[in-house]
């Protein structure tokens, strides 16, 4: 038995009008939720991996959007203050980040960091930064996007 063409239009609208709410549910879902109950496992794990002190006095989120992100806000380190840390982990870590292992990127924004020597930064994973002032032998040095990697730092 065929479906009759009225009822073909009112499946398809309704399919998408499903697919609409779940897209823009994933979308709304992350603001919702707040994961401060973590911060002292975020904070392990990062030092853990990335042999990073933090102290993260802001909130705790995350972005599902392309991939999971861990976001923190307000985070202070030896080298400065960050208004936004974002880390990247497997979606498996969502709940476990001091056992799962970070995707290799970690991206600050908003950043004042200090550095008084030359020596290479021994991160073991690359830092994108992105508008922030980085302070050395009292210049500041405004950085639009930059990249520390390998021990370098390259950037506008």
């Amino acid at each position: 038995m065929a479906i009759k063409p009225h009822h073909k239009h009112r499946v398809i609208w309704a399919i998408l009008i499903f697919i609409a709410v779940i897209f823009i549910g994933l979308l709304i879902l992350p603001a919702c939720i707040n994961l401060n109950k973590m911060r002292d496992r975020l904070q392990e794990a990062i030092y853990t991996q990335t042999g990073v002190v933090t102290d993260i006095k802001g909130d705790i989120t995350f972005g599902i959007f392309g991939h999971l992100t861990l976001v923190a806000h307000e985070v202070d380190t030896l080298h400065g203050h960050t208004r936004k840390l974002a880390v990247k982990i497997p979606f498996s870590g969502l709940f476990d980040p001091f056992n799962t292992d970070l995707n290799g990127e970690i991206t600050a924004t908003g950043a004042d960091i200090t550095l008084t020597t030359l020596e290479t930064l021994n991160l073991k994973y690359d830092m994108i930064v992105h508008d922030s002032v980085i302070r050395f032998m009292n210049k500041d040095y405004y950085i639009i996007d930059g990249v520390f990697k390998g021990g370098t730092f390259n950037g506008l």
